[in-house]
């Protein structure tokens, strides 16, 4: 089969789902098209996350498998860290994980998702805190040193100023 045949079957809705895994193991712009279809199935889906996230999560059928499977993300517990990097990272995994994950990578992959709105990234960086702890360096990178100090003065109990409180709600 030749690389545009690959491309043009991995990219084919009417490609029957077993032969989508298959395809996905010829080359990676095949795998990345094979992430894409609509007819993957969700088992493909779960194996090219690692590799290709955005791809798995711009697949037309996640919102209906969404709806199948109150838990559905949890079946892709191992790859959150990619997928909660992703640009297109959507509302629903990012809460998702915002209430269940017990470990520090896919929250902080929240944290430094710049592609999220600020309210999310901070809500990911308070729940990691509360939780698991978080890589202060990345929390300075991402939301600046003012936020990780006042961060840290408000976990201590130290009052905190006006101009502090102001530039927190402004956040």
């Amino acid at each position: 089969m030749t690389d545009s045949e690959l491309v043009g079957r991995a990219s084919d809705p009417q490609t029957p789902p077993e032969q989508l895994g298959s395809l996905a193991t010829q080359s990676p712009e095949a795998a990345r098209l094979a992430a894409l279809n609509p007819n993957a199935p969700l088992e493909l889906l779960l194996a090219l996350s690692r590799q290709h996230p955005e791809a798995v999560l711009s697949n037309p059928a996640i919102p209906l498998l969404e709806l199948q499977s109150l838990r559905f993300w949890d079946q892709f517990q191992e790859t959150w860290p990619q997928l909660c990097g992703a640009a297109n990272c959507p509302m629903t995994l990012a809460n998702y994980v915002l209430n269940a994950a017990r470990r520090k990578e896919p929250l902080e992959a929240l944290v430094a998702n710049t592609a999220l709105p600020l309210v999310w990234r901070q809500r990911a960086f308070s729940a990691a805190s509360n939780r698991v702890g978080l890589n202060w360096g990345l929390v300075r990178a991402v939301l600046g040193d003012e936020f990780a100090k006042l961060w840290t003065d408000a976990r201590s109990r130290q009052p905190l100023s006006q101009a502090q409180l102001r530039f927190l709600y402004d956040l």
